[in-house]
């Protein structure tokens, strides 16, 4: 009796969701498989040990100078955005939606360290806690929306190791020396109401933080890179099409070529007409 009530509970569930959820549904546990899929081949793919931590593993000494915390961060939270900017599309309700993204994004990020845990990486608490920022700052800015006046972008030009290997072994992953996060900051929306005219909505100022792109692979970094600039506010571009507006709103997570001054720790900046970084 129990079982067959549950399974018509089951099928009610499922009855009720319009095309797009359930296409939604059905994309999103079919990406689930797939990043998996990717995960192993990308950091897995040797084979998996006994459980263990990762040893001297923190956010600023180890040889990516915290870059890879600070991919944790973005992927974690443009993740957690990306899923539930689909649901907005979908016609899920806004409780839906924030739950979703939330348990769907944190499931994903332990599931990523146990994977370590258990290969040569090692479990990183660090990790864990860069990825869990992300997803709290993306949900806090969902349920506040002035916090949505800072975004934070990736920006990514492959190193020149890669380029002359004919991208050999290449992951994104794998070339973090080319990564540059960045903090965008949506100046015509923070402005008071009678200076907005003052300054475009489609012009943020964003400010990057990078490594040396032609530092030795796998040895310790000392040159930090850093970059202030403009940055494209797509999320001021206007679009009727809810679809495309989606891909608008996906597609902002990307911190575009610009103008911008860029400097390293141990070299003089320079000012770039357009900074490709």
């Amino acid at each position: 009796m129990y079982t067959s009530v549950h399974a018509q509970s089951d099928n009610r569930f499922w009855t009720s969701y319009t095309t797009k959820q359930k296409v939604f549904t059905t994309g999103i546990a079919a990406q689930q498989v797939i990043s998996a899929y990717i995960q192993y081949k990308w950091w897995w793919d040797e084979g998996f040990n006994s459980f263990k931590f990762e040893k001297g593993d923190n956010f600023t000494t180890n040889y990516h100078y915290g870059m890879d915390k600070a991919g944790h961060f973005y992927v974690s939270y443009m993740y957690f955005n990306s899923i539930s900017e689909l649901m907005k599309l979908c016609d899920f309700t806004d409780k839906q939606r924030l739950r979703t993204s939330f348990w769907l994004s944190a499931f994903w990020a332990v599931s990523i360290e146990l994977g370590d845990g258990v290969t040569q990486w090692g479990y990183s608490w660090h990790d864990l806690a860069a990825n869990f920022s992300g997803i709290g700052m993306a949900y806090l800015q969902s349920r506040y929306p002035s916090l949505s006046n800072i975004k934070f972008k990736m920006s990514y030009w492959p190193t020149s190791y890669f380029l002359k290997n004919g991208f050999e072994g290449w992951t994104l992953t794998s070339d973090y020396h080319g990564h540059m996060y960045w903090m965008a900051f949506d100046i015509h929306n923070m402005l008071p109401q009678k200076f907005k005219k003052r300054w475009p909505a489609f012009l943020n100022v964003a400010l990057g933080y990078g490594v040396d792109p032609q530092s030795p692979r796998h040895k310790e970094i000392t040159d930090r890179a850093f970059a202030i600039g403009l940055d494209w506010n797509l999320g001021a571009w206007k679009v009727k099409n809810r679809t495309l507006r989606t891909v608008k709103q996906l597609a902002d997570y990307v911190h575009y070529p610009a103008p911008g001054y860029y400097w390293q720790t141990n070299q003089s900046g320079i000012l770039y007409p357009i900074l490709v970084r």
